[in-house]
This record gives structure tokens, C-alpha cells and sequence, in this order.
């Protein structure tokens, strides 16, 4: 939460609280679906007693789409511009 304290437009996006909506366009998600009984089902809609399960977890990393947020603020230099001898 971080950028939420430092970067205005991220406060105008997102609220407080709303790590979820930051994480679902910014971070990784990672989806597993799982289905129990008869696996080959084929057809929407068709009812085979299979059960559906969903496990959704956080993964680290980060989109680049972050990126919009953070350049404004970002420098790029060379060591040439610092002027200081390196050893």
C-alpha cells in the first residue's frame, strides 16, 4: 500500500481496502479448477454429477502494466552523468 500513500492517481482508482480489484489488474493470479467424477464432460449445461472446485492463490510478481503509476517517477541516468570517479 505503499504507492496508495505516494501516488495520487493510484488513490483516485483504487480505494483503501481494495487490494483485491489491485491485485486482479496489476499482480498474478493463479486460477486451478478442479473436477470431481466424471471428468470428460462435453456439453454446457448438461448435468453429469461432476463438482466443480476453484482455488484461486496470489503469485509473487507483477504486471507491466504498472508501469503507467510508477514512470512519472522513475529517473534514468548513466554512471557518466554522476561525474564521480569509479575505482
Amino acid at each position: 500500500m505503499l504507492w496508495y500513500r505516494l501516488i495520487r492517481d493510484v488513490r483516485k482508482e483504487f480505494s483503501f481496502k481494495d487490494e483485491e480489484a489491485w491485485v486482479r489488474q496489476f499482480g498474478l493470479l493463479r486460477q486451478v479448477f478442479y473436477l470431481s467424477g466424471n471428468a470428460e464432460t462435453q456439453e454446457d449445461g448438461a448435468f453429469t454429477g461432476t463438482k466443480f472446485h476453484e482455488t484461486v492463490s496470489e503469485q509473487p510478481g507483477v504486471s507491466p502494466a504498472i508501469m503507467r503509476f510508477g514512470l512519472p517517477f522513475c529517473t534514468f541516468i548513466s554512471l557518466k552523468d554522476i561525474g564521480l570517479p569509479l575505482l
